[in-house]
């Protein structure tokens, strides 16, 4: 913030990288490091700040090579619902799923071992994000 002014935002979810500046803004999305999505090249960003408040941006290309393996498929018990709609409007389907849970006698079970997946089934390239679908399956258990 210089003066109230917010000379940095930063974004994300389509990993897709992009640095925008207009009238003393910079609009920046890192990009994607994580699991290939579509035929978008992986990356990130690193932000350098220093002592007087000035900053940098450097953008980073990851080698496909270099990225995590897939996860095993075998993901025990599981709720998932097709979002339709924008990336960013996904908590709102999420809250769904918690009320559902909790009615039935769930509960979510992220952990290190068990995880939130996202499965994208528009290409973010050629479809408006109003009508943008995907899958999203979080692991549960029986609730306590």
């Amino acid at each position: 913030m210089r003066g109230g002014f917010c000379c940095l935002a930063i974004f994300g979810h389509s990993h897709r990288y992009g640095e925008q500046r207009d009238h003393g803004q910079i609009r920046l999305n890192p990009g994607g490091c994580g699991q290939k999505q579509f035929a978008l090249p992986l990356t990130m960003a690193v932000l350098f700040i220093e002592e007087d408040g000035s900053f940098r941006i450097e953008s980073v290309d990851i080698p496909w090579e270099k990225t995590a393996p897939d996860l095993p498929a075998e993901e025990g018990l599981c709720v998932q619902m097709m979002h339709i709609g924008a990336f960013d409007d996904e908590s709102v389907s999420a809250a769904r799923m918690d009320r559902y849970l909790e009615e039935k006698g769930y509960q979510n079970d992220l952990s290190g071992e068990r995880f939130r997946h996202e499965s994208y089934l528009s290409d973010a390239r050629k479809v408006p994000p109003e009508r943008r679908r995907t899958v999203i399956r979080h692991p549960i258990r029986k609730a306590a």
